[in-house]
């Protein structure tokens, strides 16, 4: 039987940022219980400077103009770090004040990684990495 993949995302990973976030993903975010590590999605409160993970959506968005980031849900495509996604208010405000204790995360960005996700509410995997040039 052949694996549906429905979702793929390209990213950038923050290991610097699971000892801050690590524990409230594991909670409040789905994605981090189905694989996918801390992370900046390069086609979706983010970095200080975006402009280069902008760059990198745009020519990403060139490249594959039938696949639109989040599948055209979205005016702006804005790089960040999700703690929290679909939780509640109270869990989602006592992580953002836990984090900020964390802040800022410096970290660089090394390579993106190619996450496809199998079926729906499906495993993300590791498919690709692709180094990035200093």
């Amino acid at each position: 039987m052949e694996e549906i993949l429905s979702q793929s995302a390209l990213i950038v990973e923050v290991p610097e940022a699971e000892p801050a976030v690590g524990g409230h993903r594991k909670i409040l975010d789905a994605n981090a219980e189905l694989g996918a590590p801390a992370h900046v999605e390069v086609v979706w409160r983010g970095p200080e400077d975006p402009q280069p993970f902008c760059a990198l959506t745009e020519l990403v968005m060139e490249a594959f103009s039938n696949y639109p980031p989040f599948e055209d849900q979205f005016a702006d495509v804005i790089p960040h770090l999700t703690i929290a996604h679909r939780s509640k208010r109270s869990d989602m405000e006592a992580a953002a004040r836990s984090v900020a204790q964390h802040l800022p995360i410096l970290c660089r960005a090394r390579k993106v990684t190619l996450l496809p996700r199998n079926g729906h509410g499906g495993s993300w995997v590791r498919a690709a990495d692709f180094a990035l040039r200093d």
